[in-house]
């Protein structure tokens, strides 16, 4: 596997020539080539496979993980490493949540004293714990002519440990580790102050991590904000969190790729590129549980005006230099693949992707964000907040003829695909030896 260029192409060539296999019976996604998945006589999905170069994550009841692992050991040699607790750097414990239903927590509590103990060694000094992973409305610069800069060195080691740790459990800092990554040639003391505290707040979360719980309901929810005009370029930034019924599955915090005109036209971008993930989520679930996966999938977004713009195709003086590439959300919303709805600025999660905020705002997004939930009123699909100025029937009725509703799709009572956080069923990875 290991010394040829092709190697790696070759080993996933094998590897799914074997799932696929009449002995195994797995079919390979079409959405994601490294996601596998095996269901009964009646279409219920009963075995997820995921591959990641020679680690396989399984899951699914016991009977069924065994009775892969029994017919893989038939053709490559596996080290069982019995149920997931450490994957990627990321440690999986099982936990009862404060509600007393079982989840799953994400931690690297390992990497994040790390992380802490190299910060406090270069400054010679304990780091002060902060609430806040950095400091409200800051807008870090490029150094002026003649204003000193730090060590590269040690500036980019601490910031690319800071991006493995935030990408992969701790997806609150996404925005200010942005700030940080675009300074990597040029740091100054103004960088190194707010890495400094973004390391104070690492070390608070030690202990803590993210939950990962069971979803409300088998629907794509998303909240998607932007940042306008932020920073020297100019450009304006892009915050998104999508979930799984309440779940969070992803989050990012990107700098747009142009400069907007209007704080709508960056919302608008904001929108298509967020619409762009959950589209992949939705294939996914198409695959894996197209009777229970409930459409269309929602974004929430606090502008009313980029609204509109996803539900009206008239072209007007302010919008018609937009790039095509971002009207695909139209077409989305008509053929209620997607349908965008409103959220009041102080309820979208999002919000903390874009900037720094207030420690108030962001506490009340880190406890649904890192709490595993973020909850949303089910049957209105607003977020619950009694005075929110839009509610549903005031949003423009585009996309809304055909939304599926939970009954429409049965109930999760009667659902016979596997519940992958019980008890009775598992979690496992396996080592391919040879």
């Amino acid at each position: 596997m290991y010394g040829n260029v092709d190697a790696a192409l070759r080993w996933m060539k094998a590897f799914v020539k074997l799932c696929i296999s009449e002995e195994i019976g797995c079919e390979q996604s079409a959405v994601d080539p490294c996601l596998l998945f095996k269901k009964d006589e009646k279409g219920n999905l009963i075995l997820l496979i995921a591959v990641y170069v020679d680690d396989v994550l399984i899951a699914g009841r016991k009977e069924d993980v065994d009775e892969f692992k029994n017919e893989f050991k038939k053709t490559y040699k596996i080290t069982e490493l019995s149920d997931l607790k450490r994957h990627l750097g990321i440690w999986f414990e099982w936990i009862k949540s404060d509600s007393g239903e079982k989840a799953i927590r994400l931690h690297m509590d390992d990497m994040a004293t790390k992380i802490v103990k190299e910060n406090e060694k270069l400054l010679g000094n304990s780091v002060k714990v902060w609430n806040t992973p950095g400091y409200p409305s800051l807008k870090l610069a490029k150094p002026k002519e003649g204003e000193e800069a730090v060590d590269e060195k040690y500036y980019r080691s601490m910031v690319g440990k800071v991006m493995y740790f935030v990408n992969k459990v701790c997806p609150v800092c996404l925005s200010i580790t942005r700030e940080l990554a675009k300074c990597f040639a040029c740091p100054t003391q103004d960088h190194w102050k707010a890495l400094t505290r973004l390391v104070g707040y690492i070390k608070g979360t030690i202990g803590k991590g993210r939950l990962l719980r069971k979803p409300k309901e088998m629907r794509i929810v998303a909240f998607t904000d932007s940042d306008y005009a932020n920073g020297e370029d100019r450009k304006s930034v892009t915050g998104g969190v999508v979930t799984l019924g309440g779940v969070p599955t992803n989050a990012m915090s990107k700098t747009q790729a142009i400069v907007s005109l209007s704080s709508t036209e960056a919302e608008y971008i904001a929108l298509s590129a967020v619409a762009q993930e959950v589209i992949f989520q939705s294939q996914i679930l198409d695959e894996l549980i197209e009777d229970q996966h409930i459409k269309p999938s929602v974004i929430f977004e606090d502008n009313l005006g980029a609204i509109y713009l996803t539900k009206n195709s008239q072209i007007s003086q302010r919008t018609k230099h937009i790039d095509v590439r971002h009207h695909f959300i139209r077409s989305m919303i008509e053929n209620k693949v997607l349908d965008v709805k409103f959220v009041k600025s102080r309820s979208n999660a999002s919000d903390i992707m874009t900037k720094n905020v207030v420690e108030e705002l962001f506490l009340k997004h880190e406890k649904s964000i890192n709490g595993g939930m973020i909850e949303y009123n089910e049957k209105e699909m607003v977020i619950e907040d009694e005075d929110d100025v839009l509610a549903k029937t005031d949003v423009p009725e585009a996309g809304r003829d055909g939304e599926a509703k939970r009954e429409d799709v049965g109930s999760s009572g009667d659902d016979k695909n596997i519940d992958f956080v019980t008890e009775e069923n598992c979690l496992s990875l396996i080592e391919i030896v040879d």
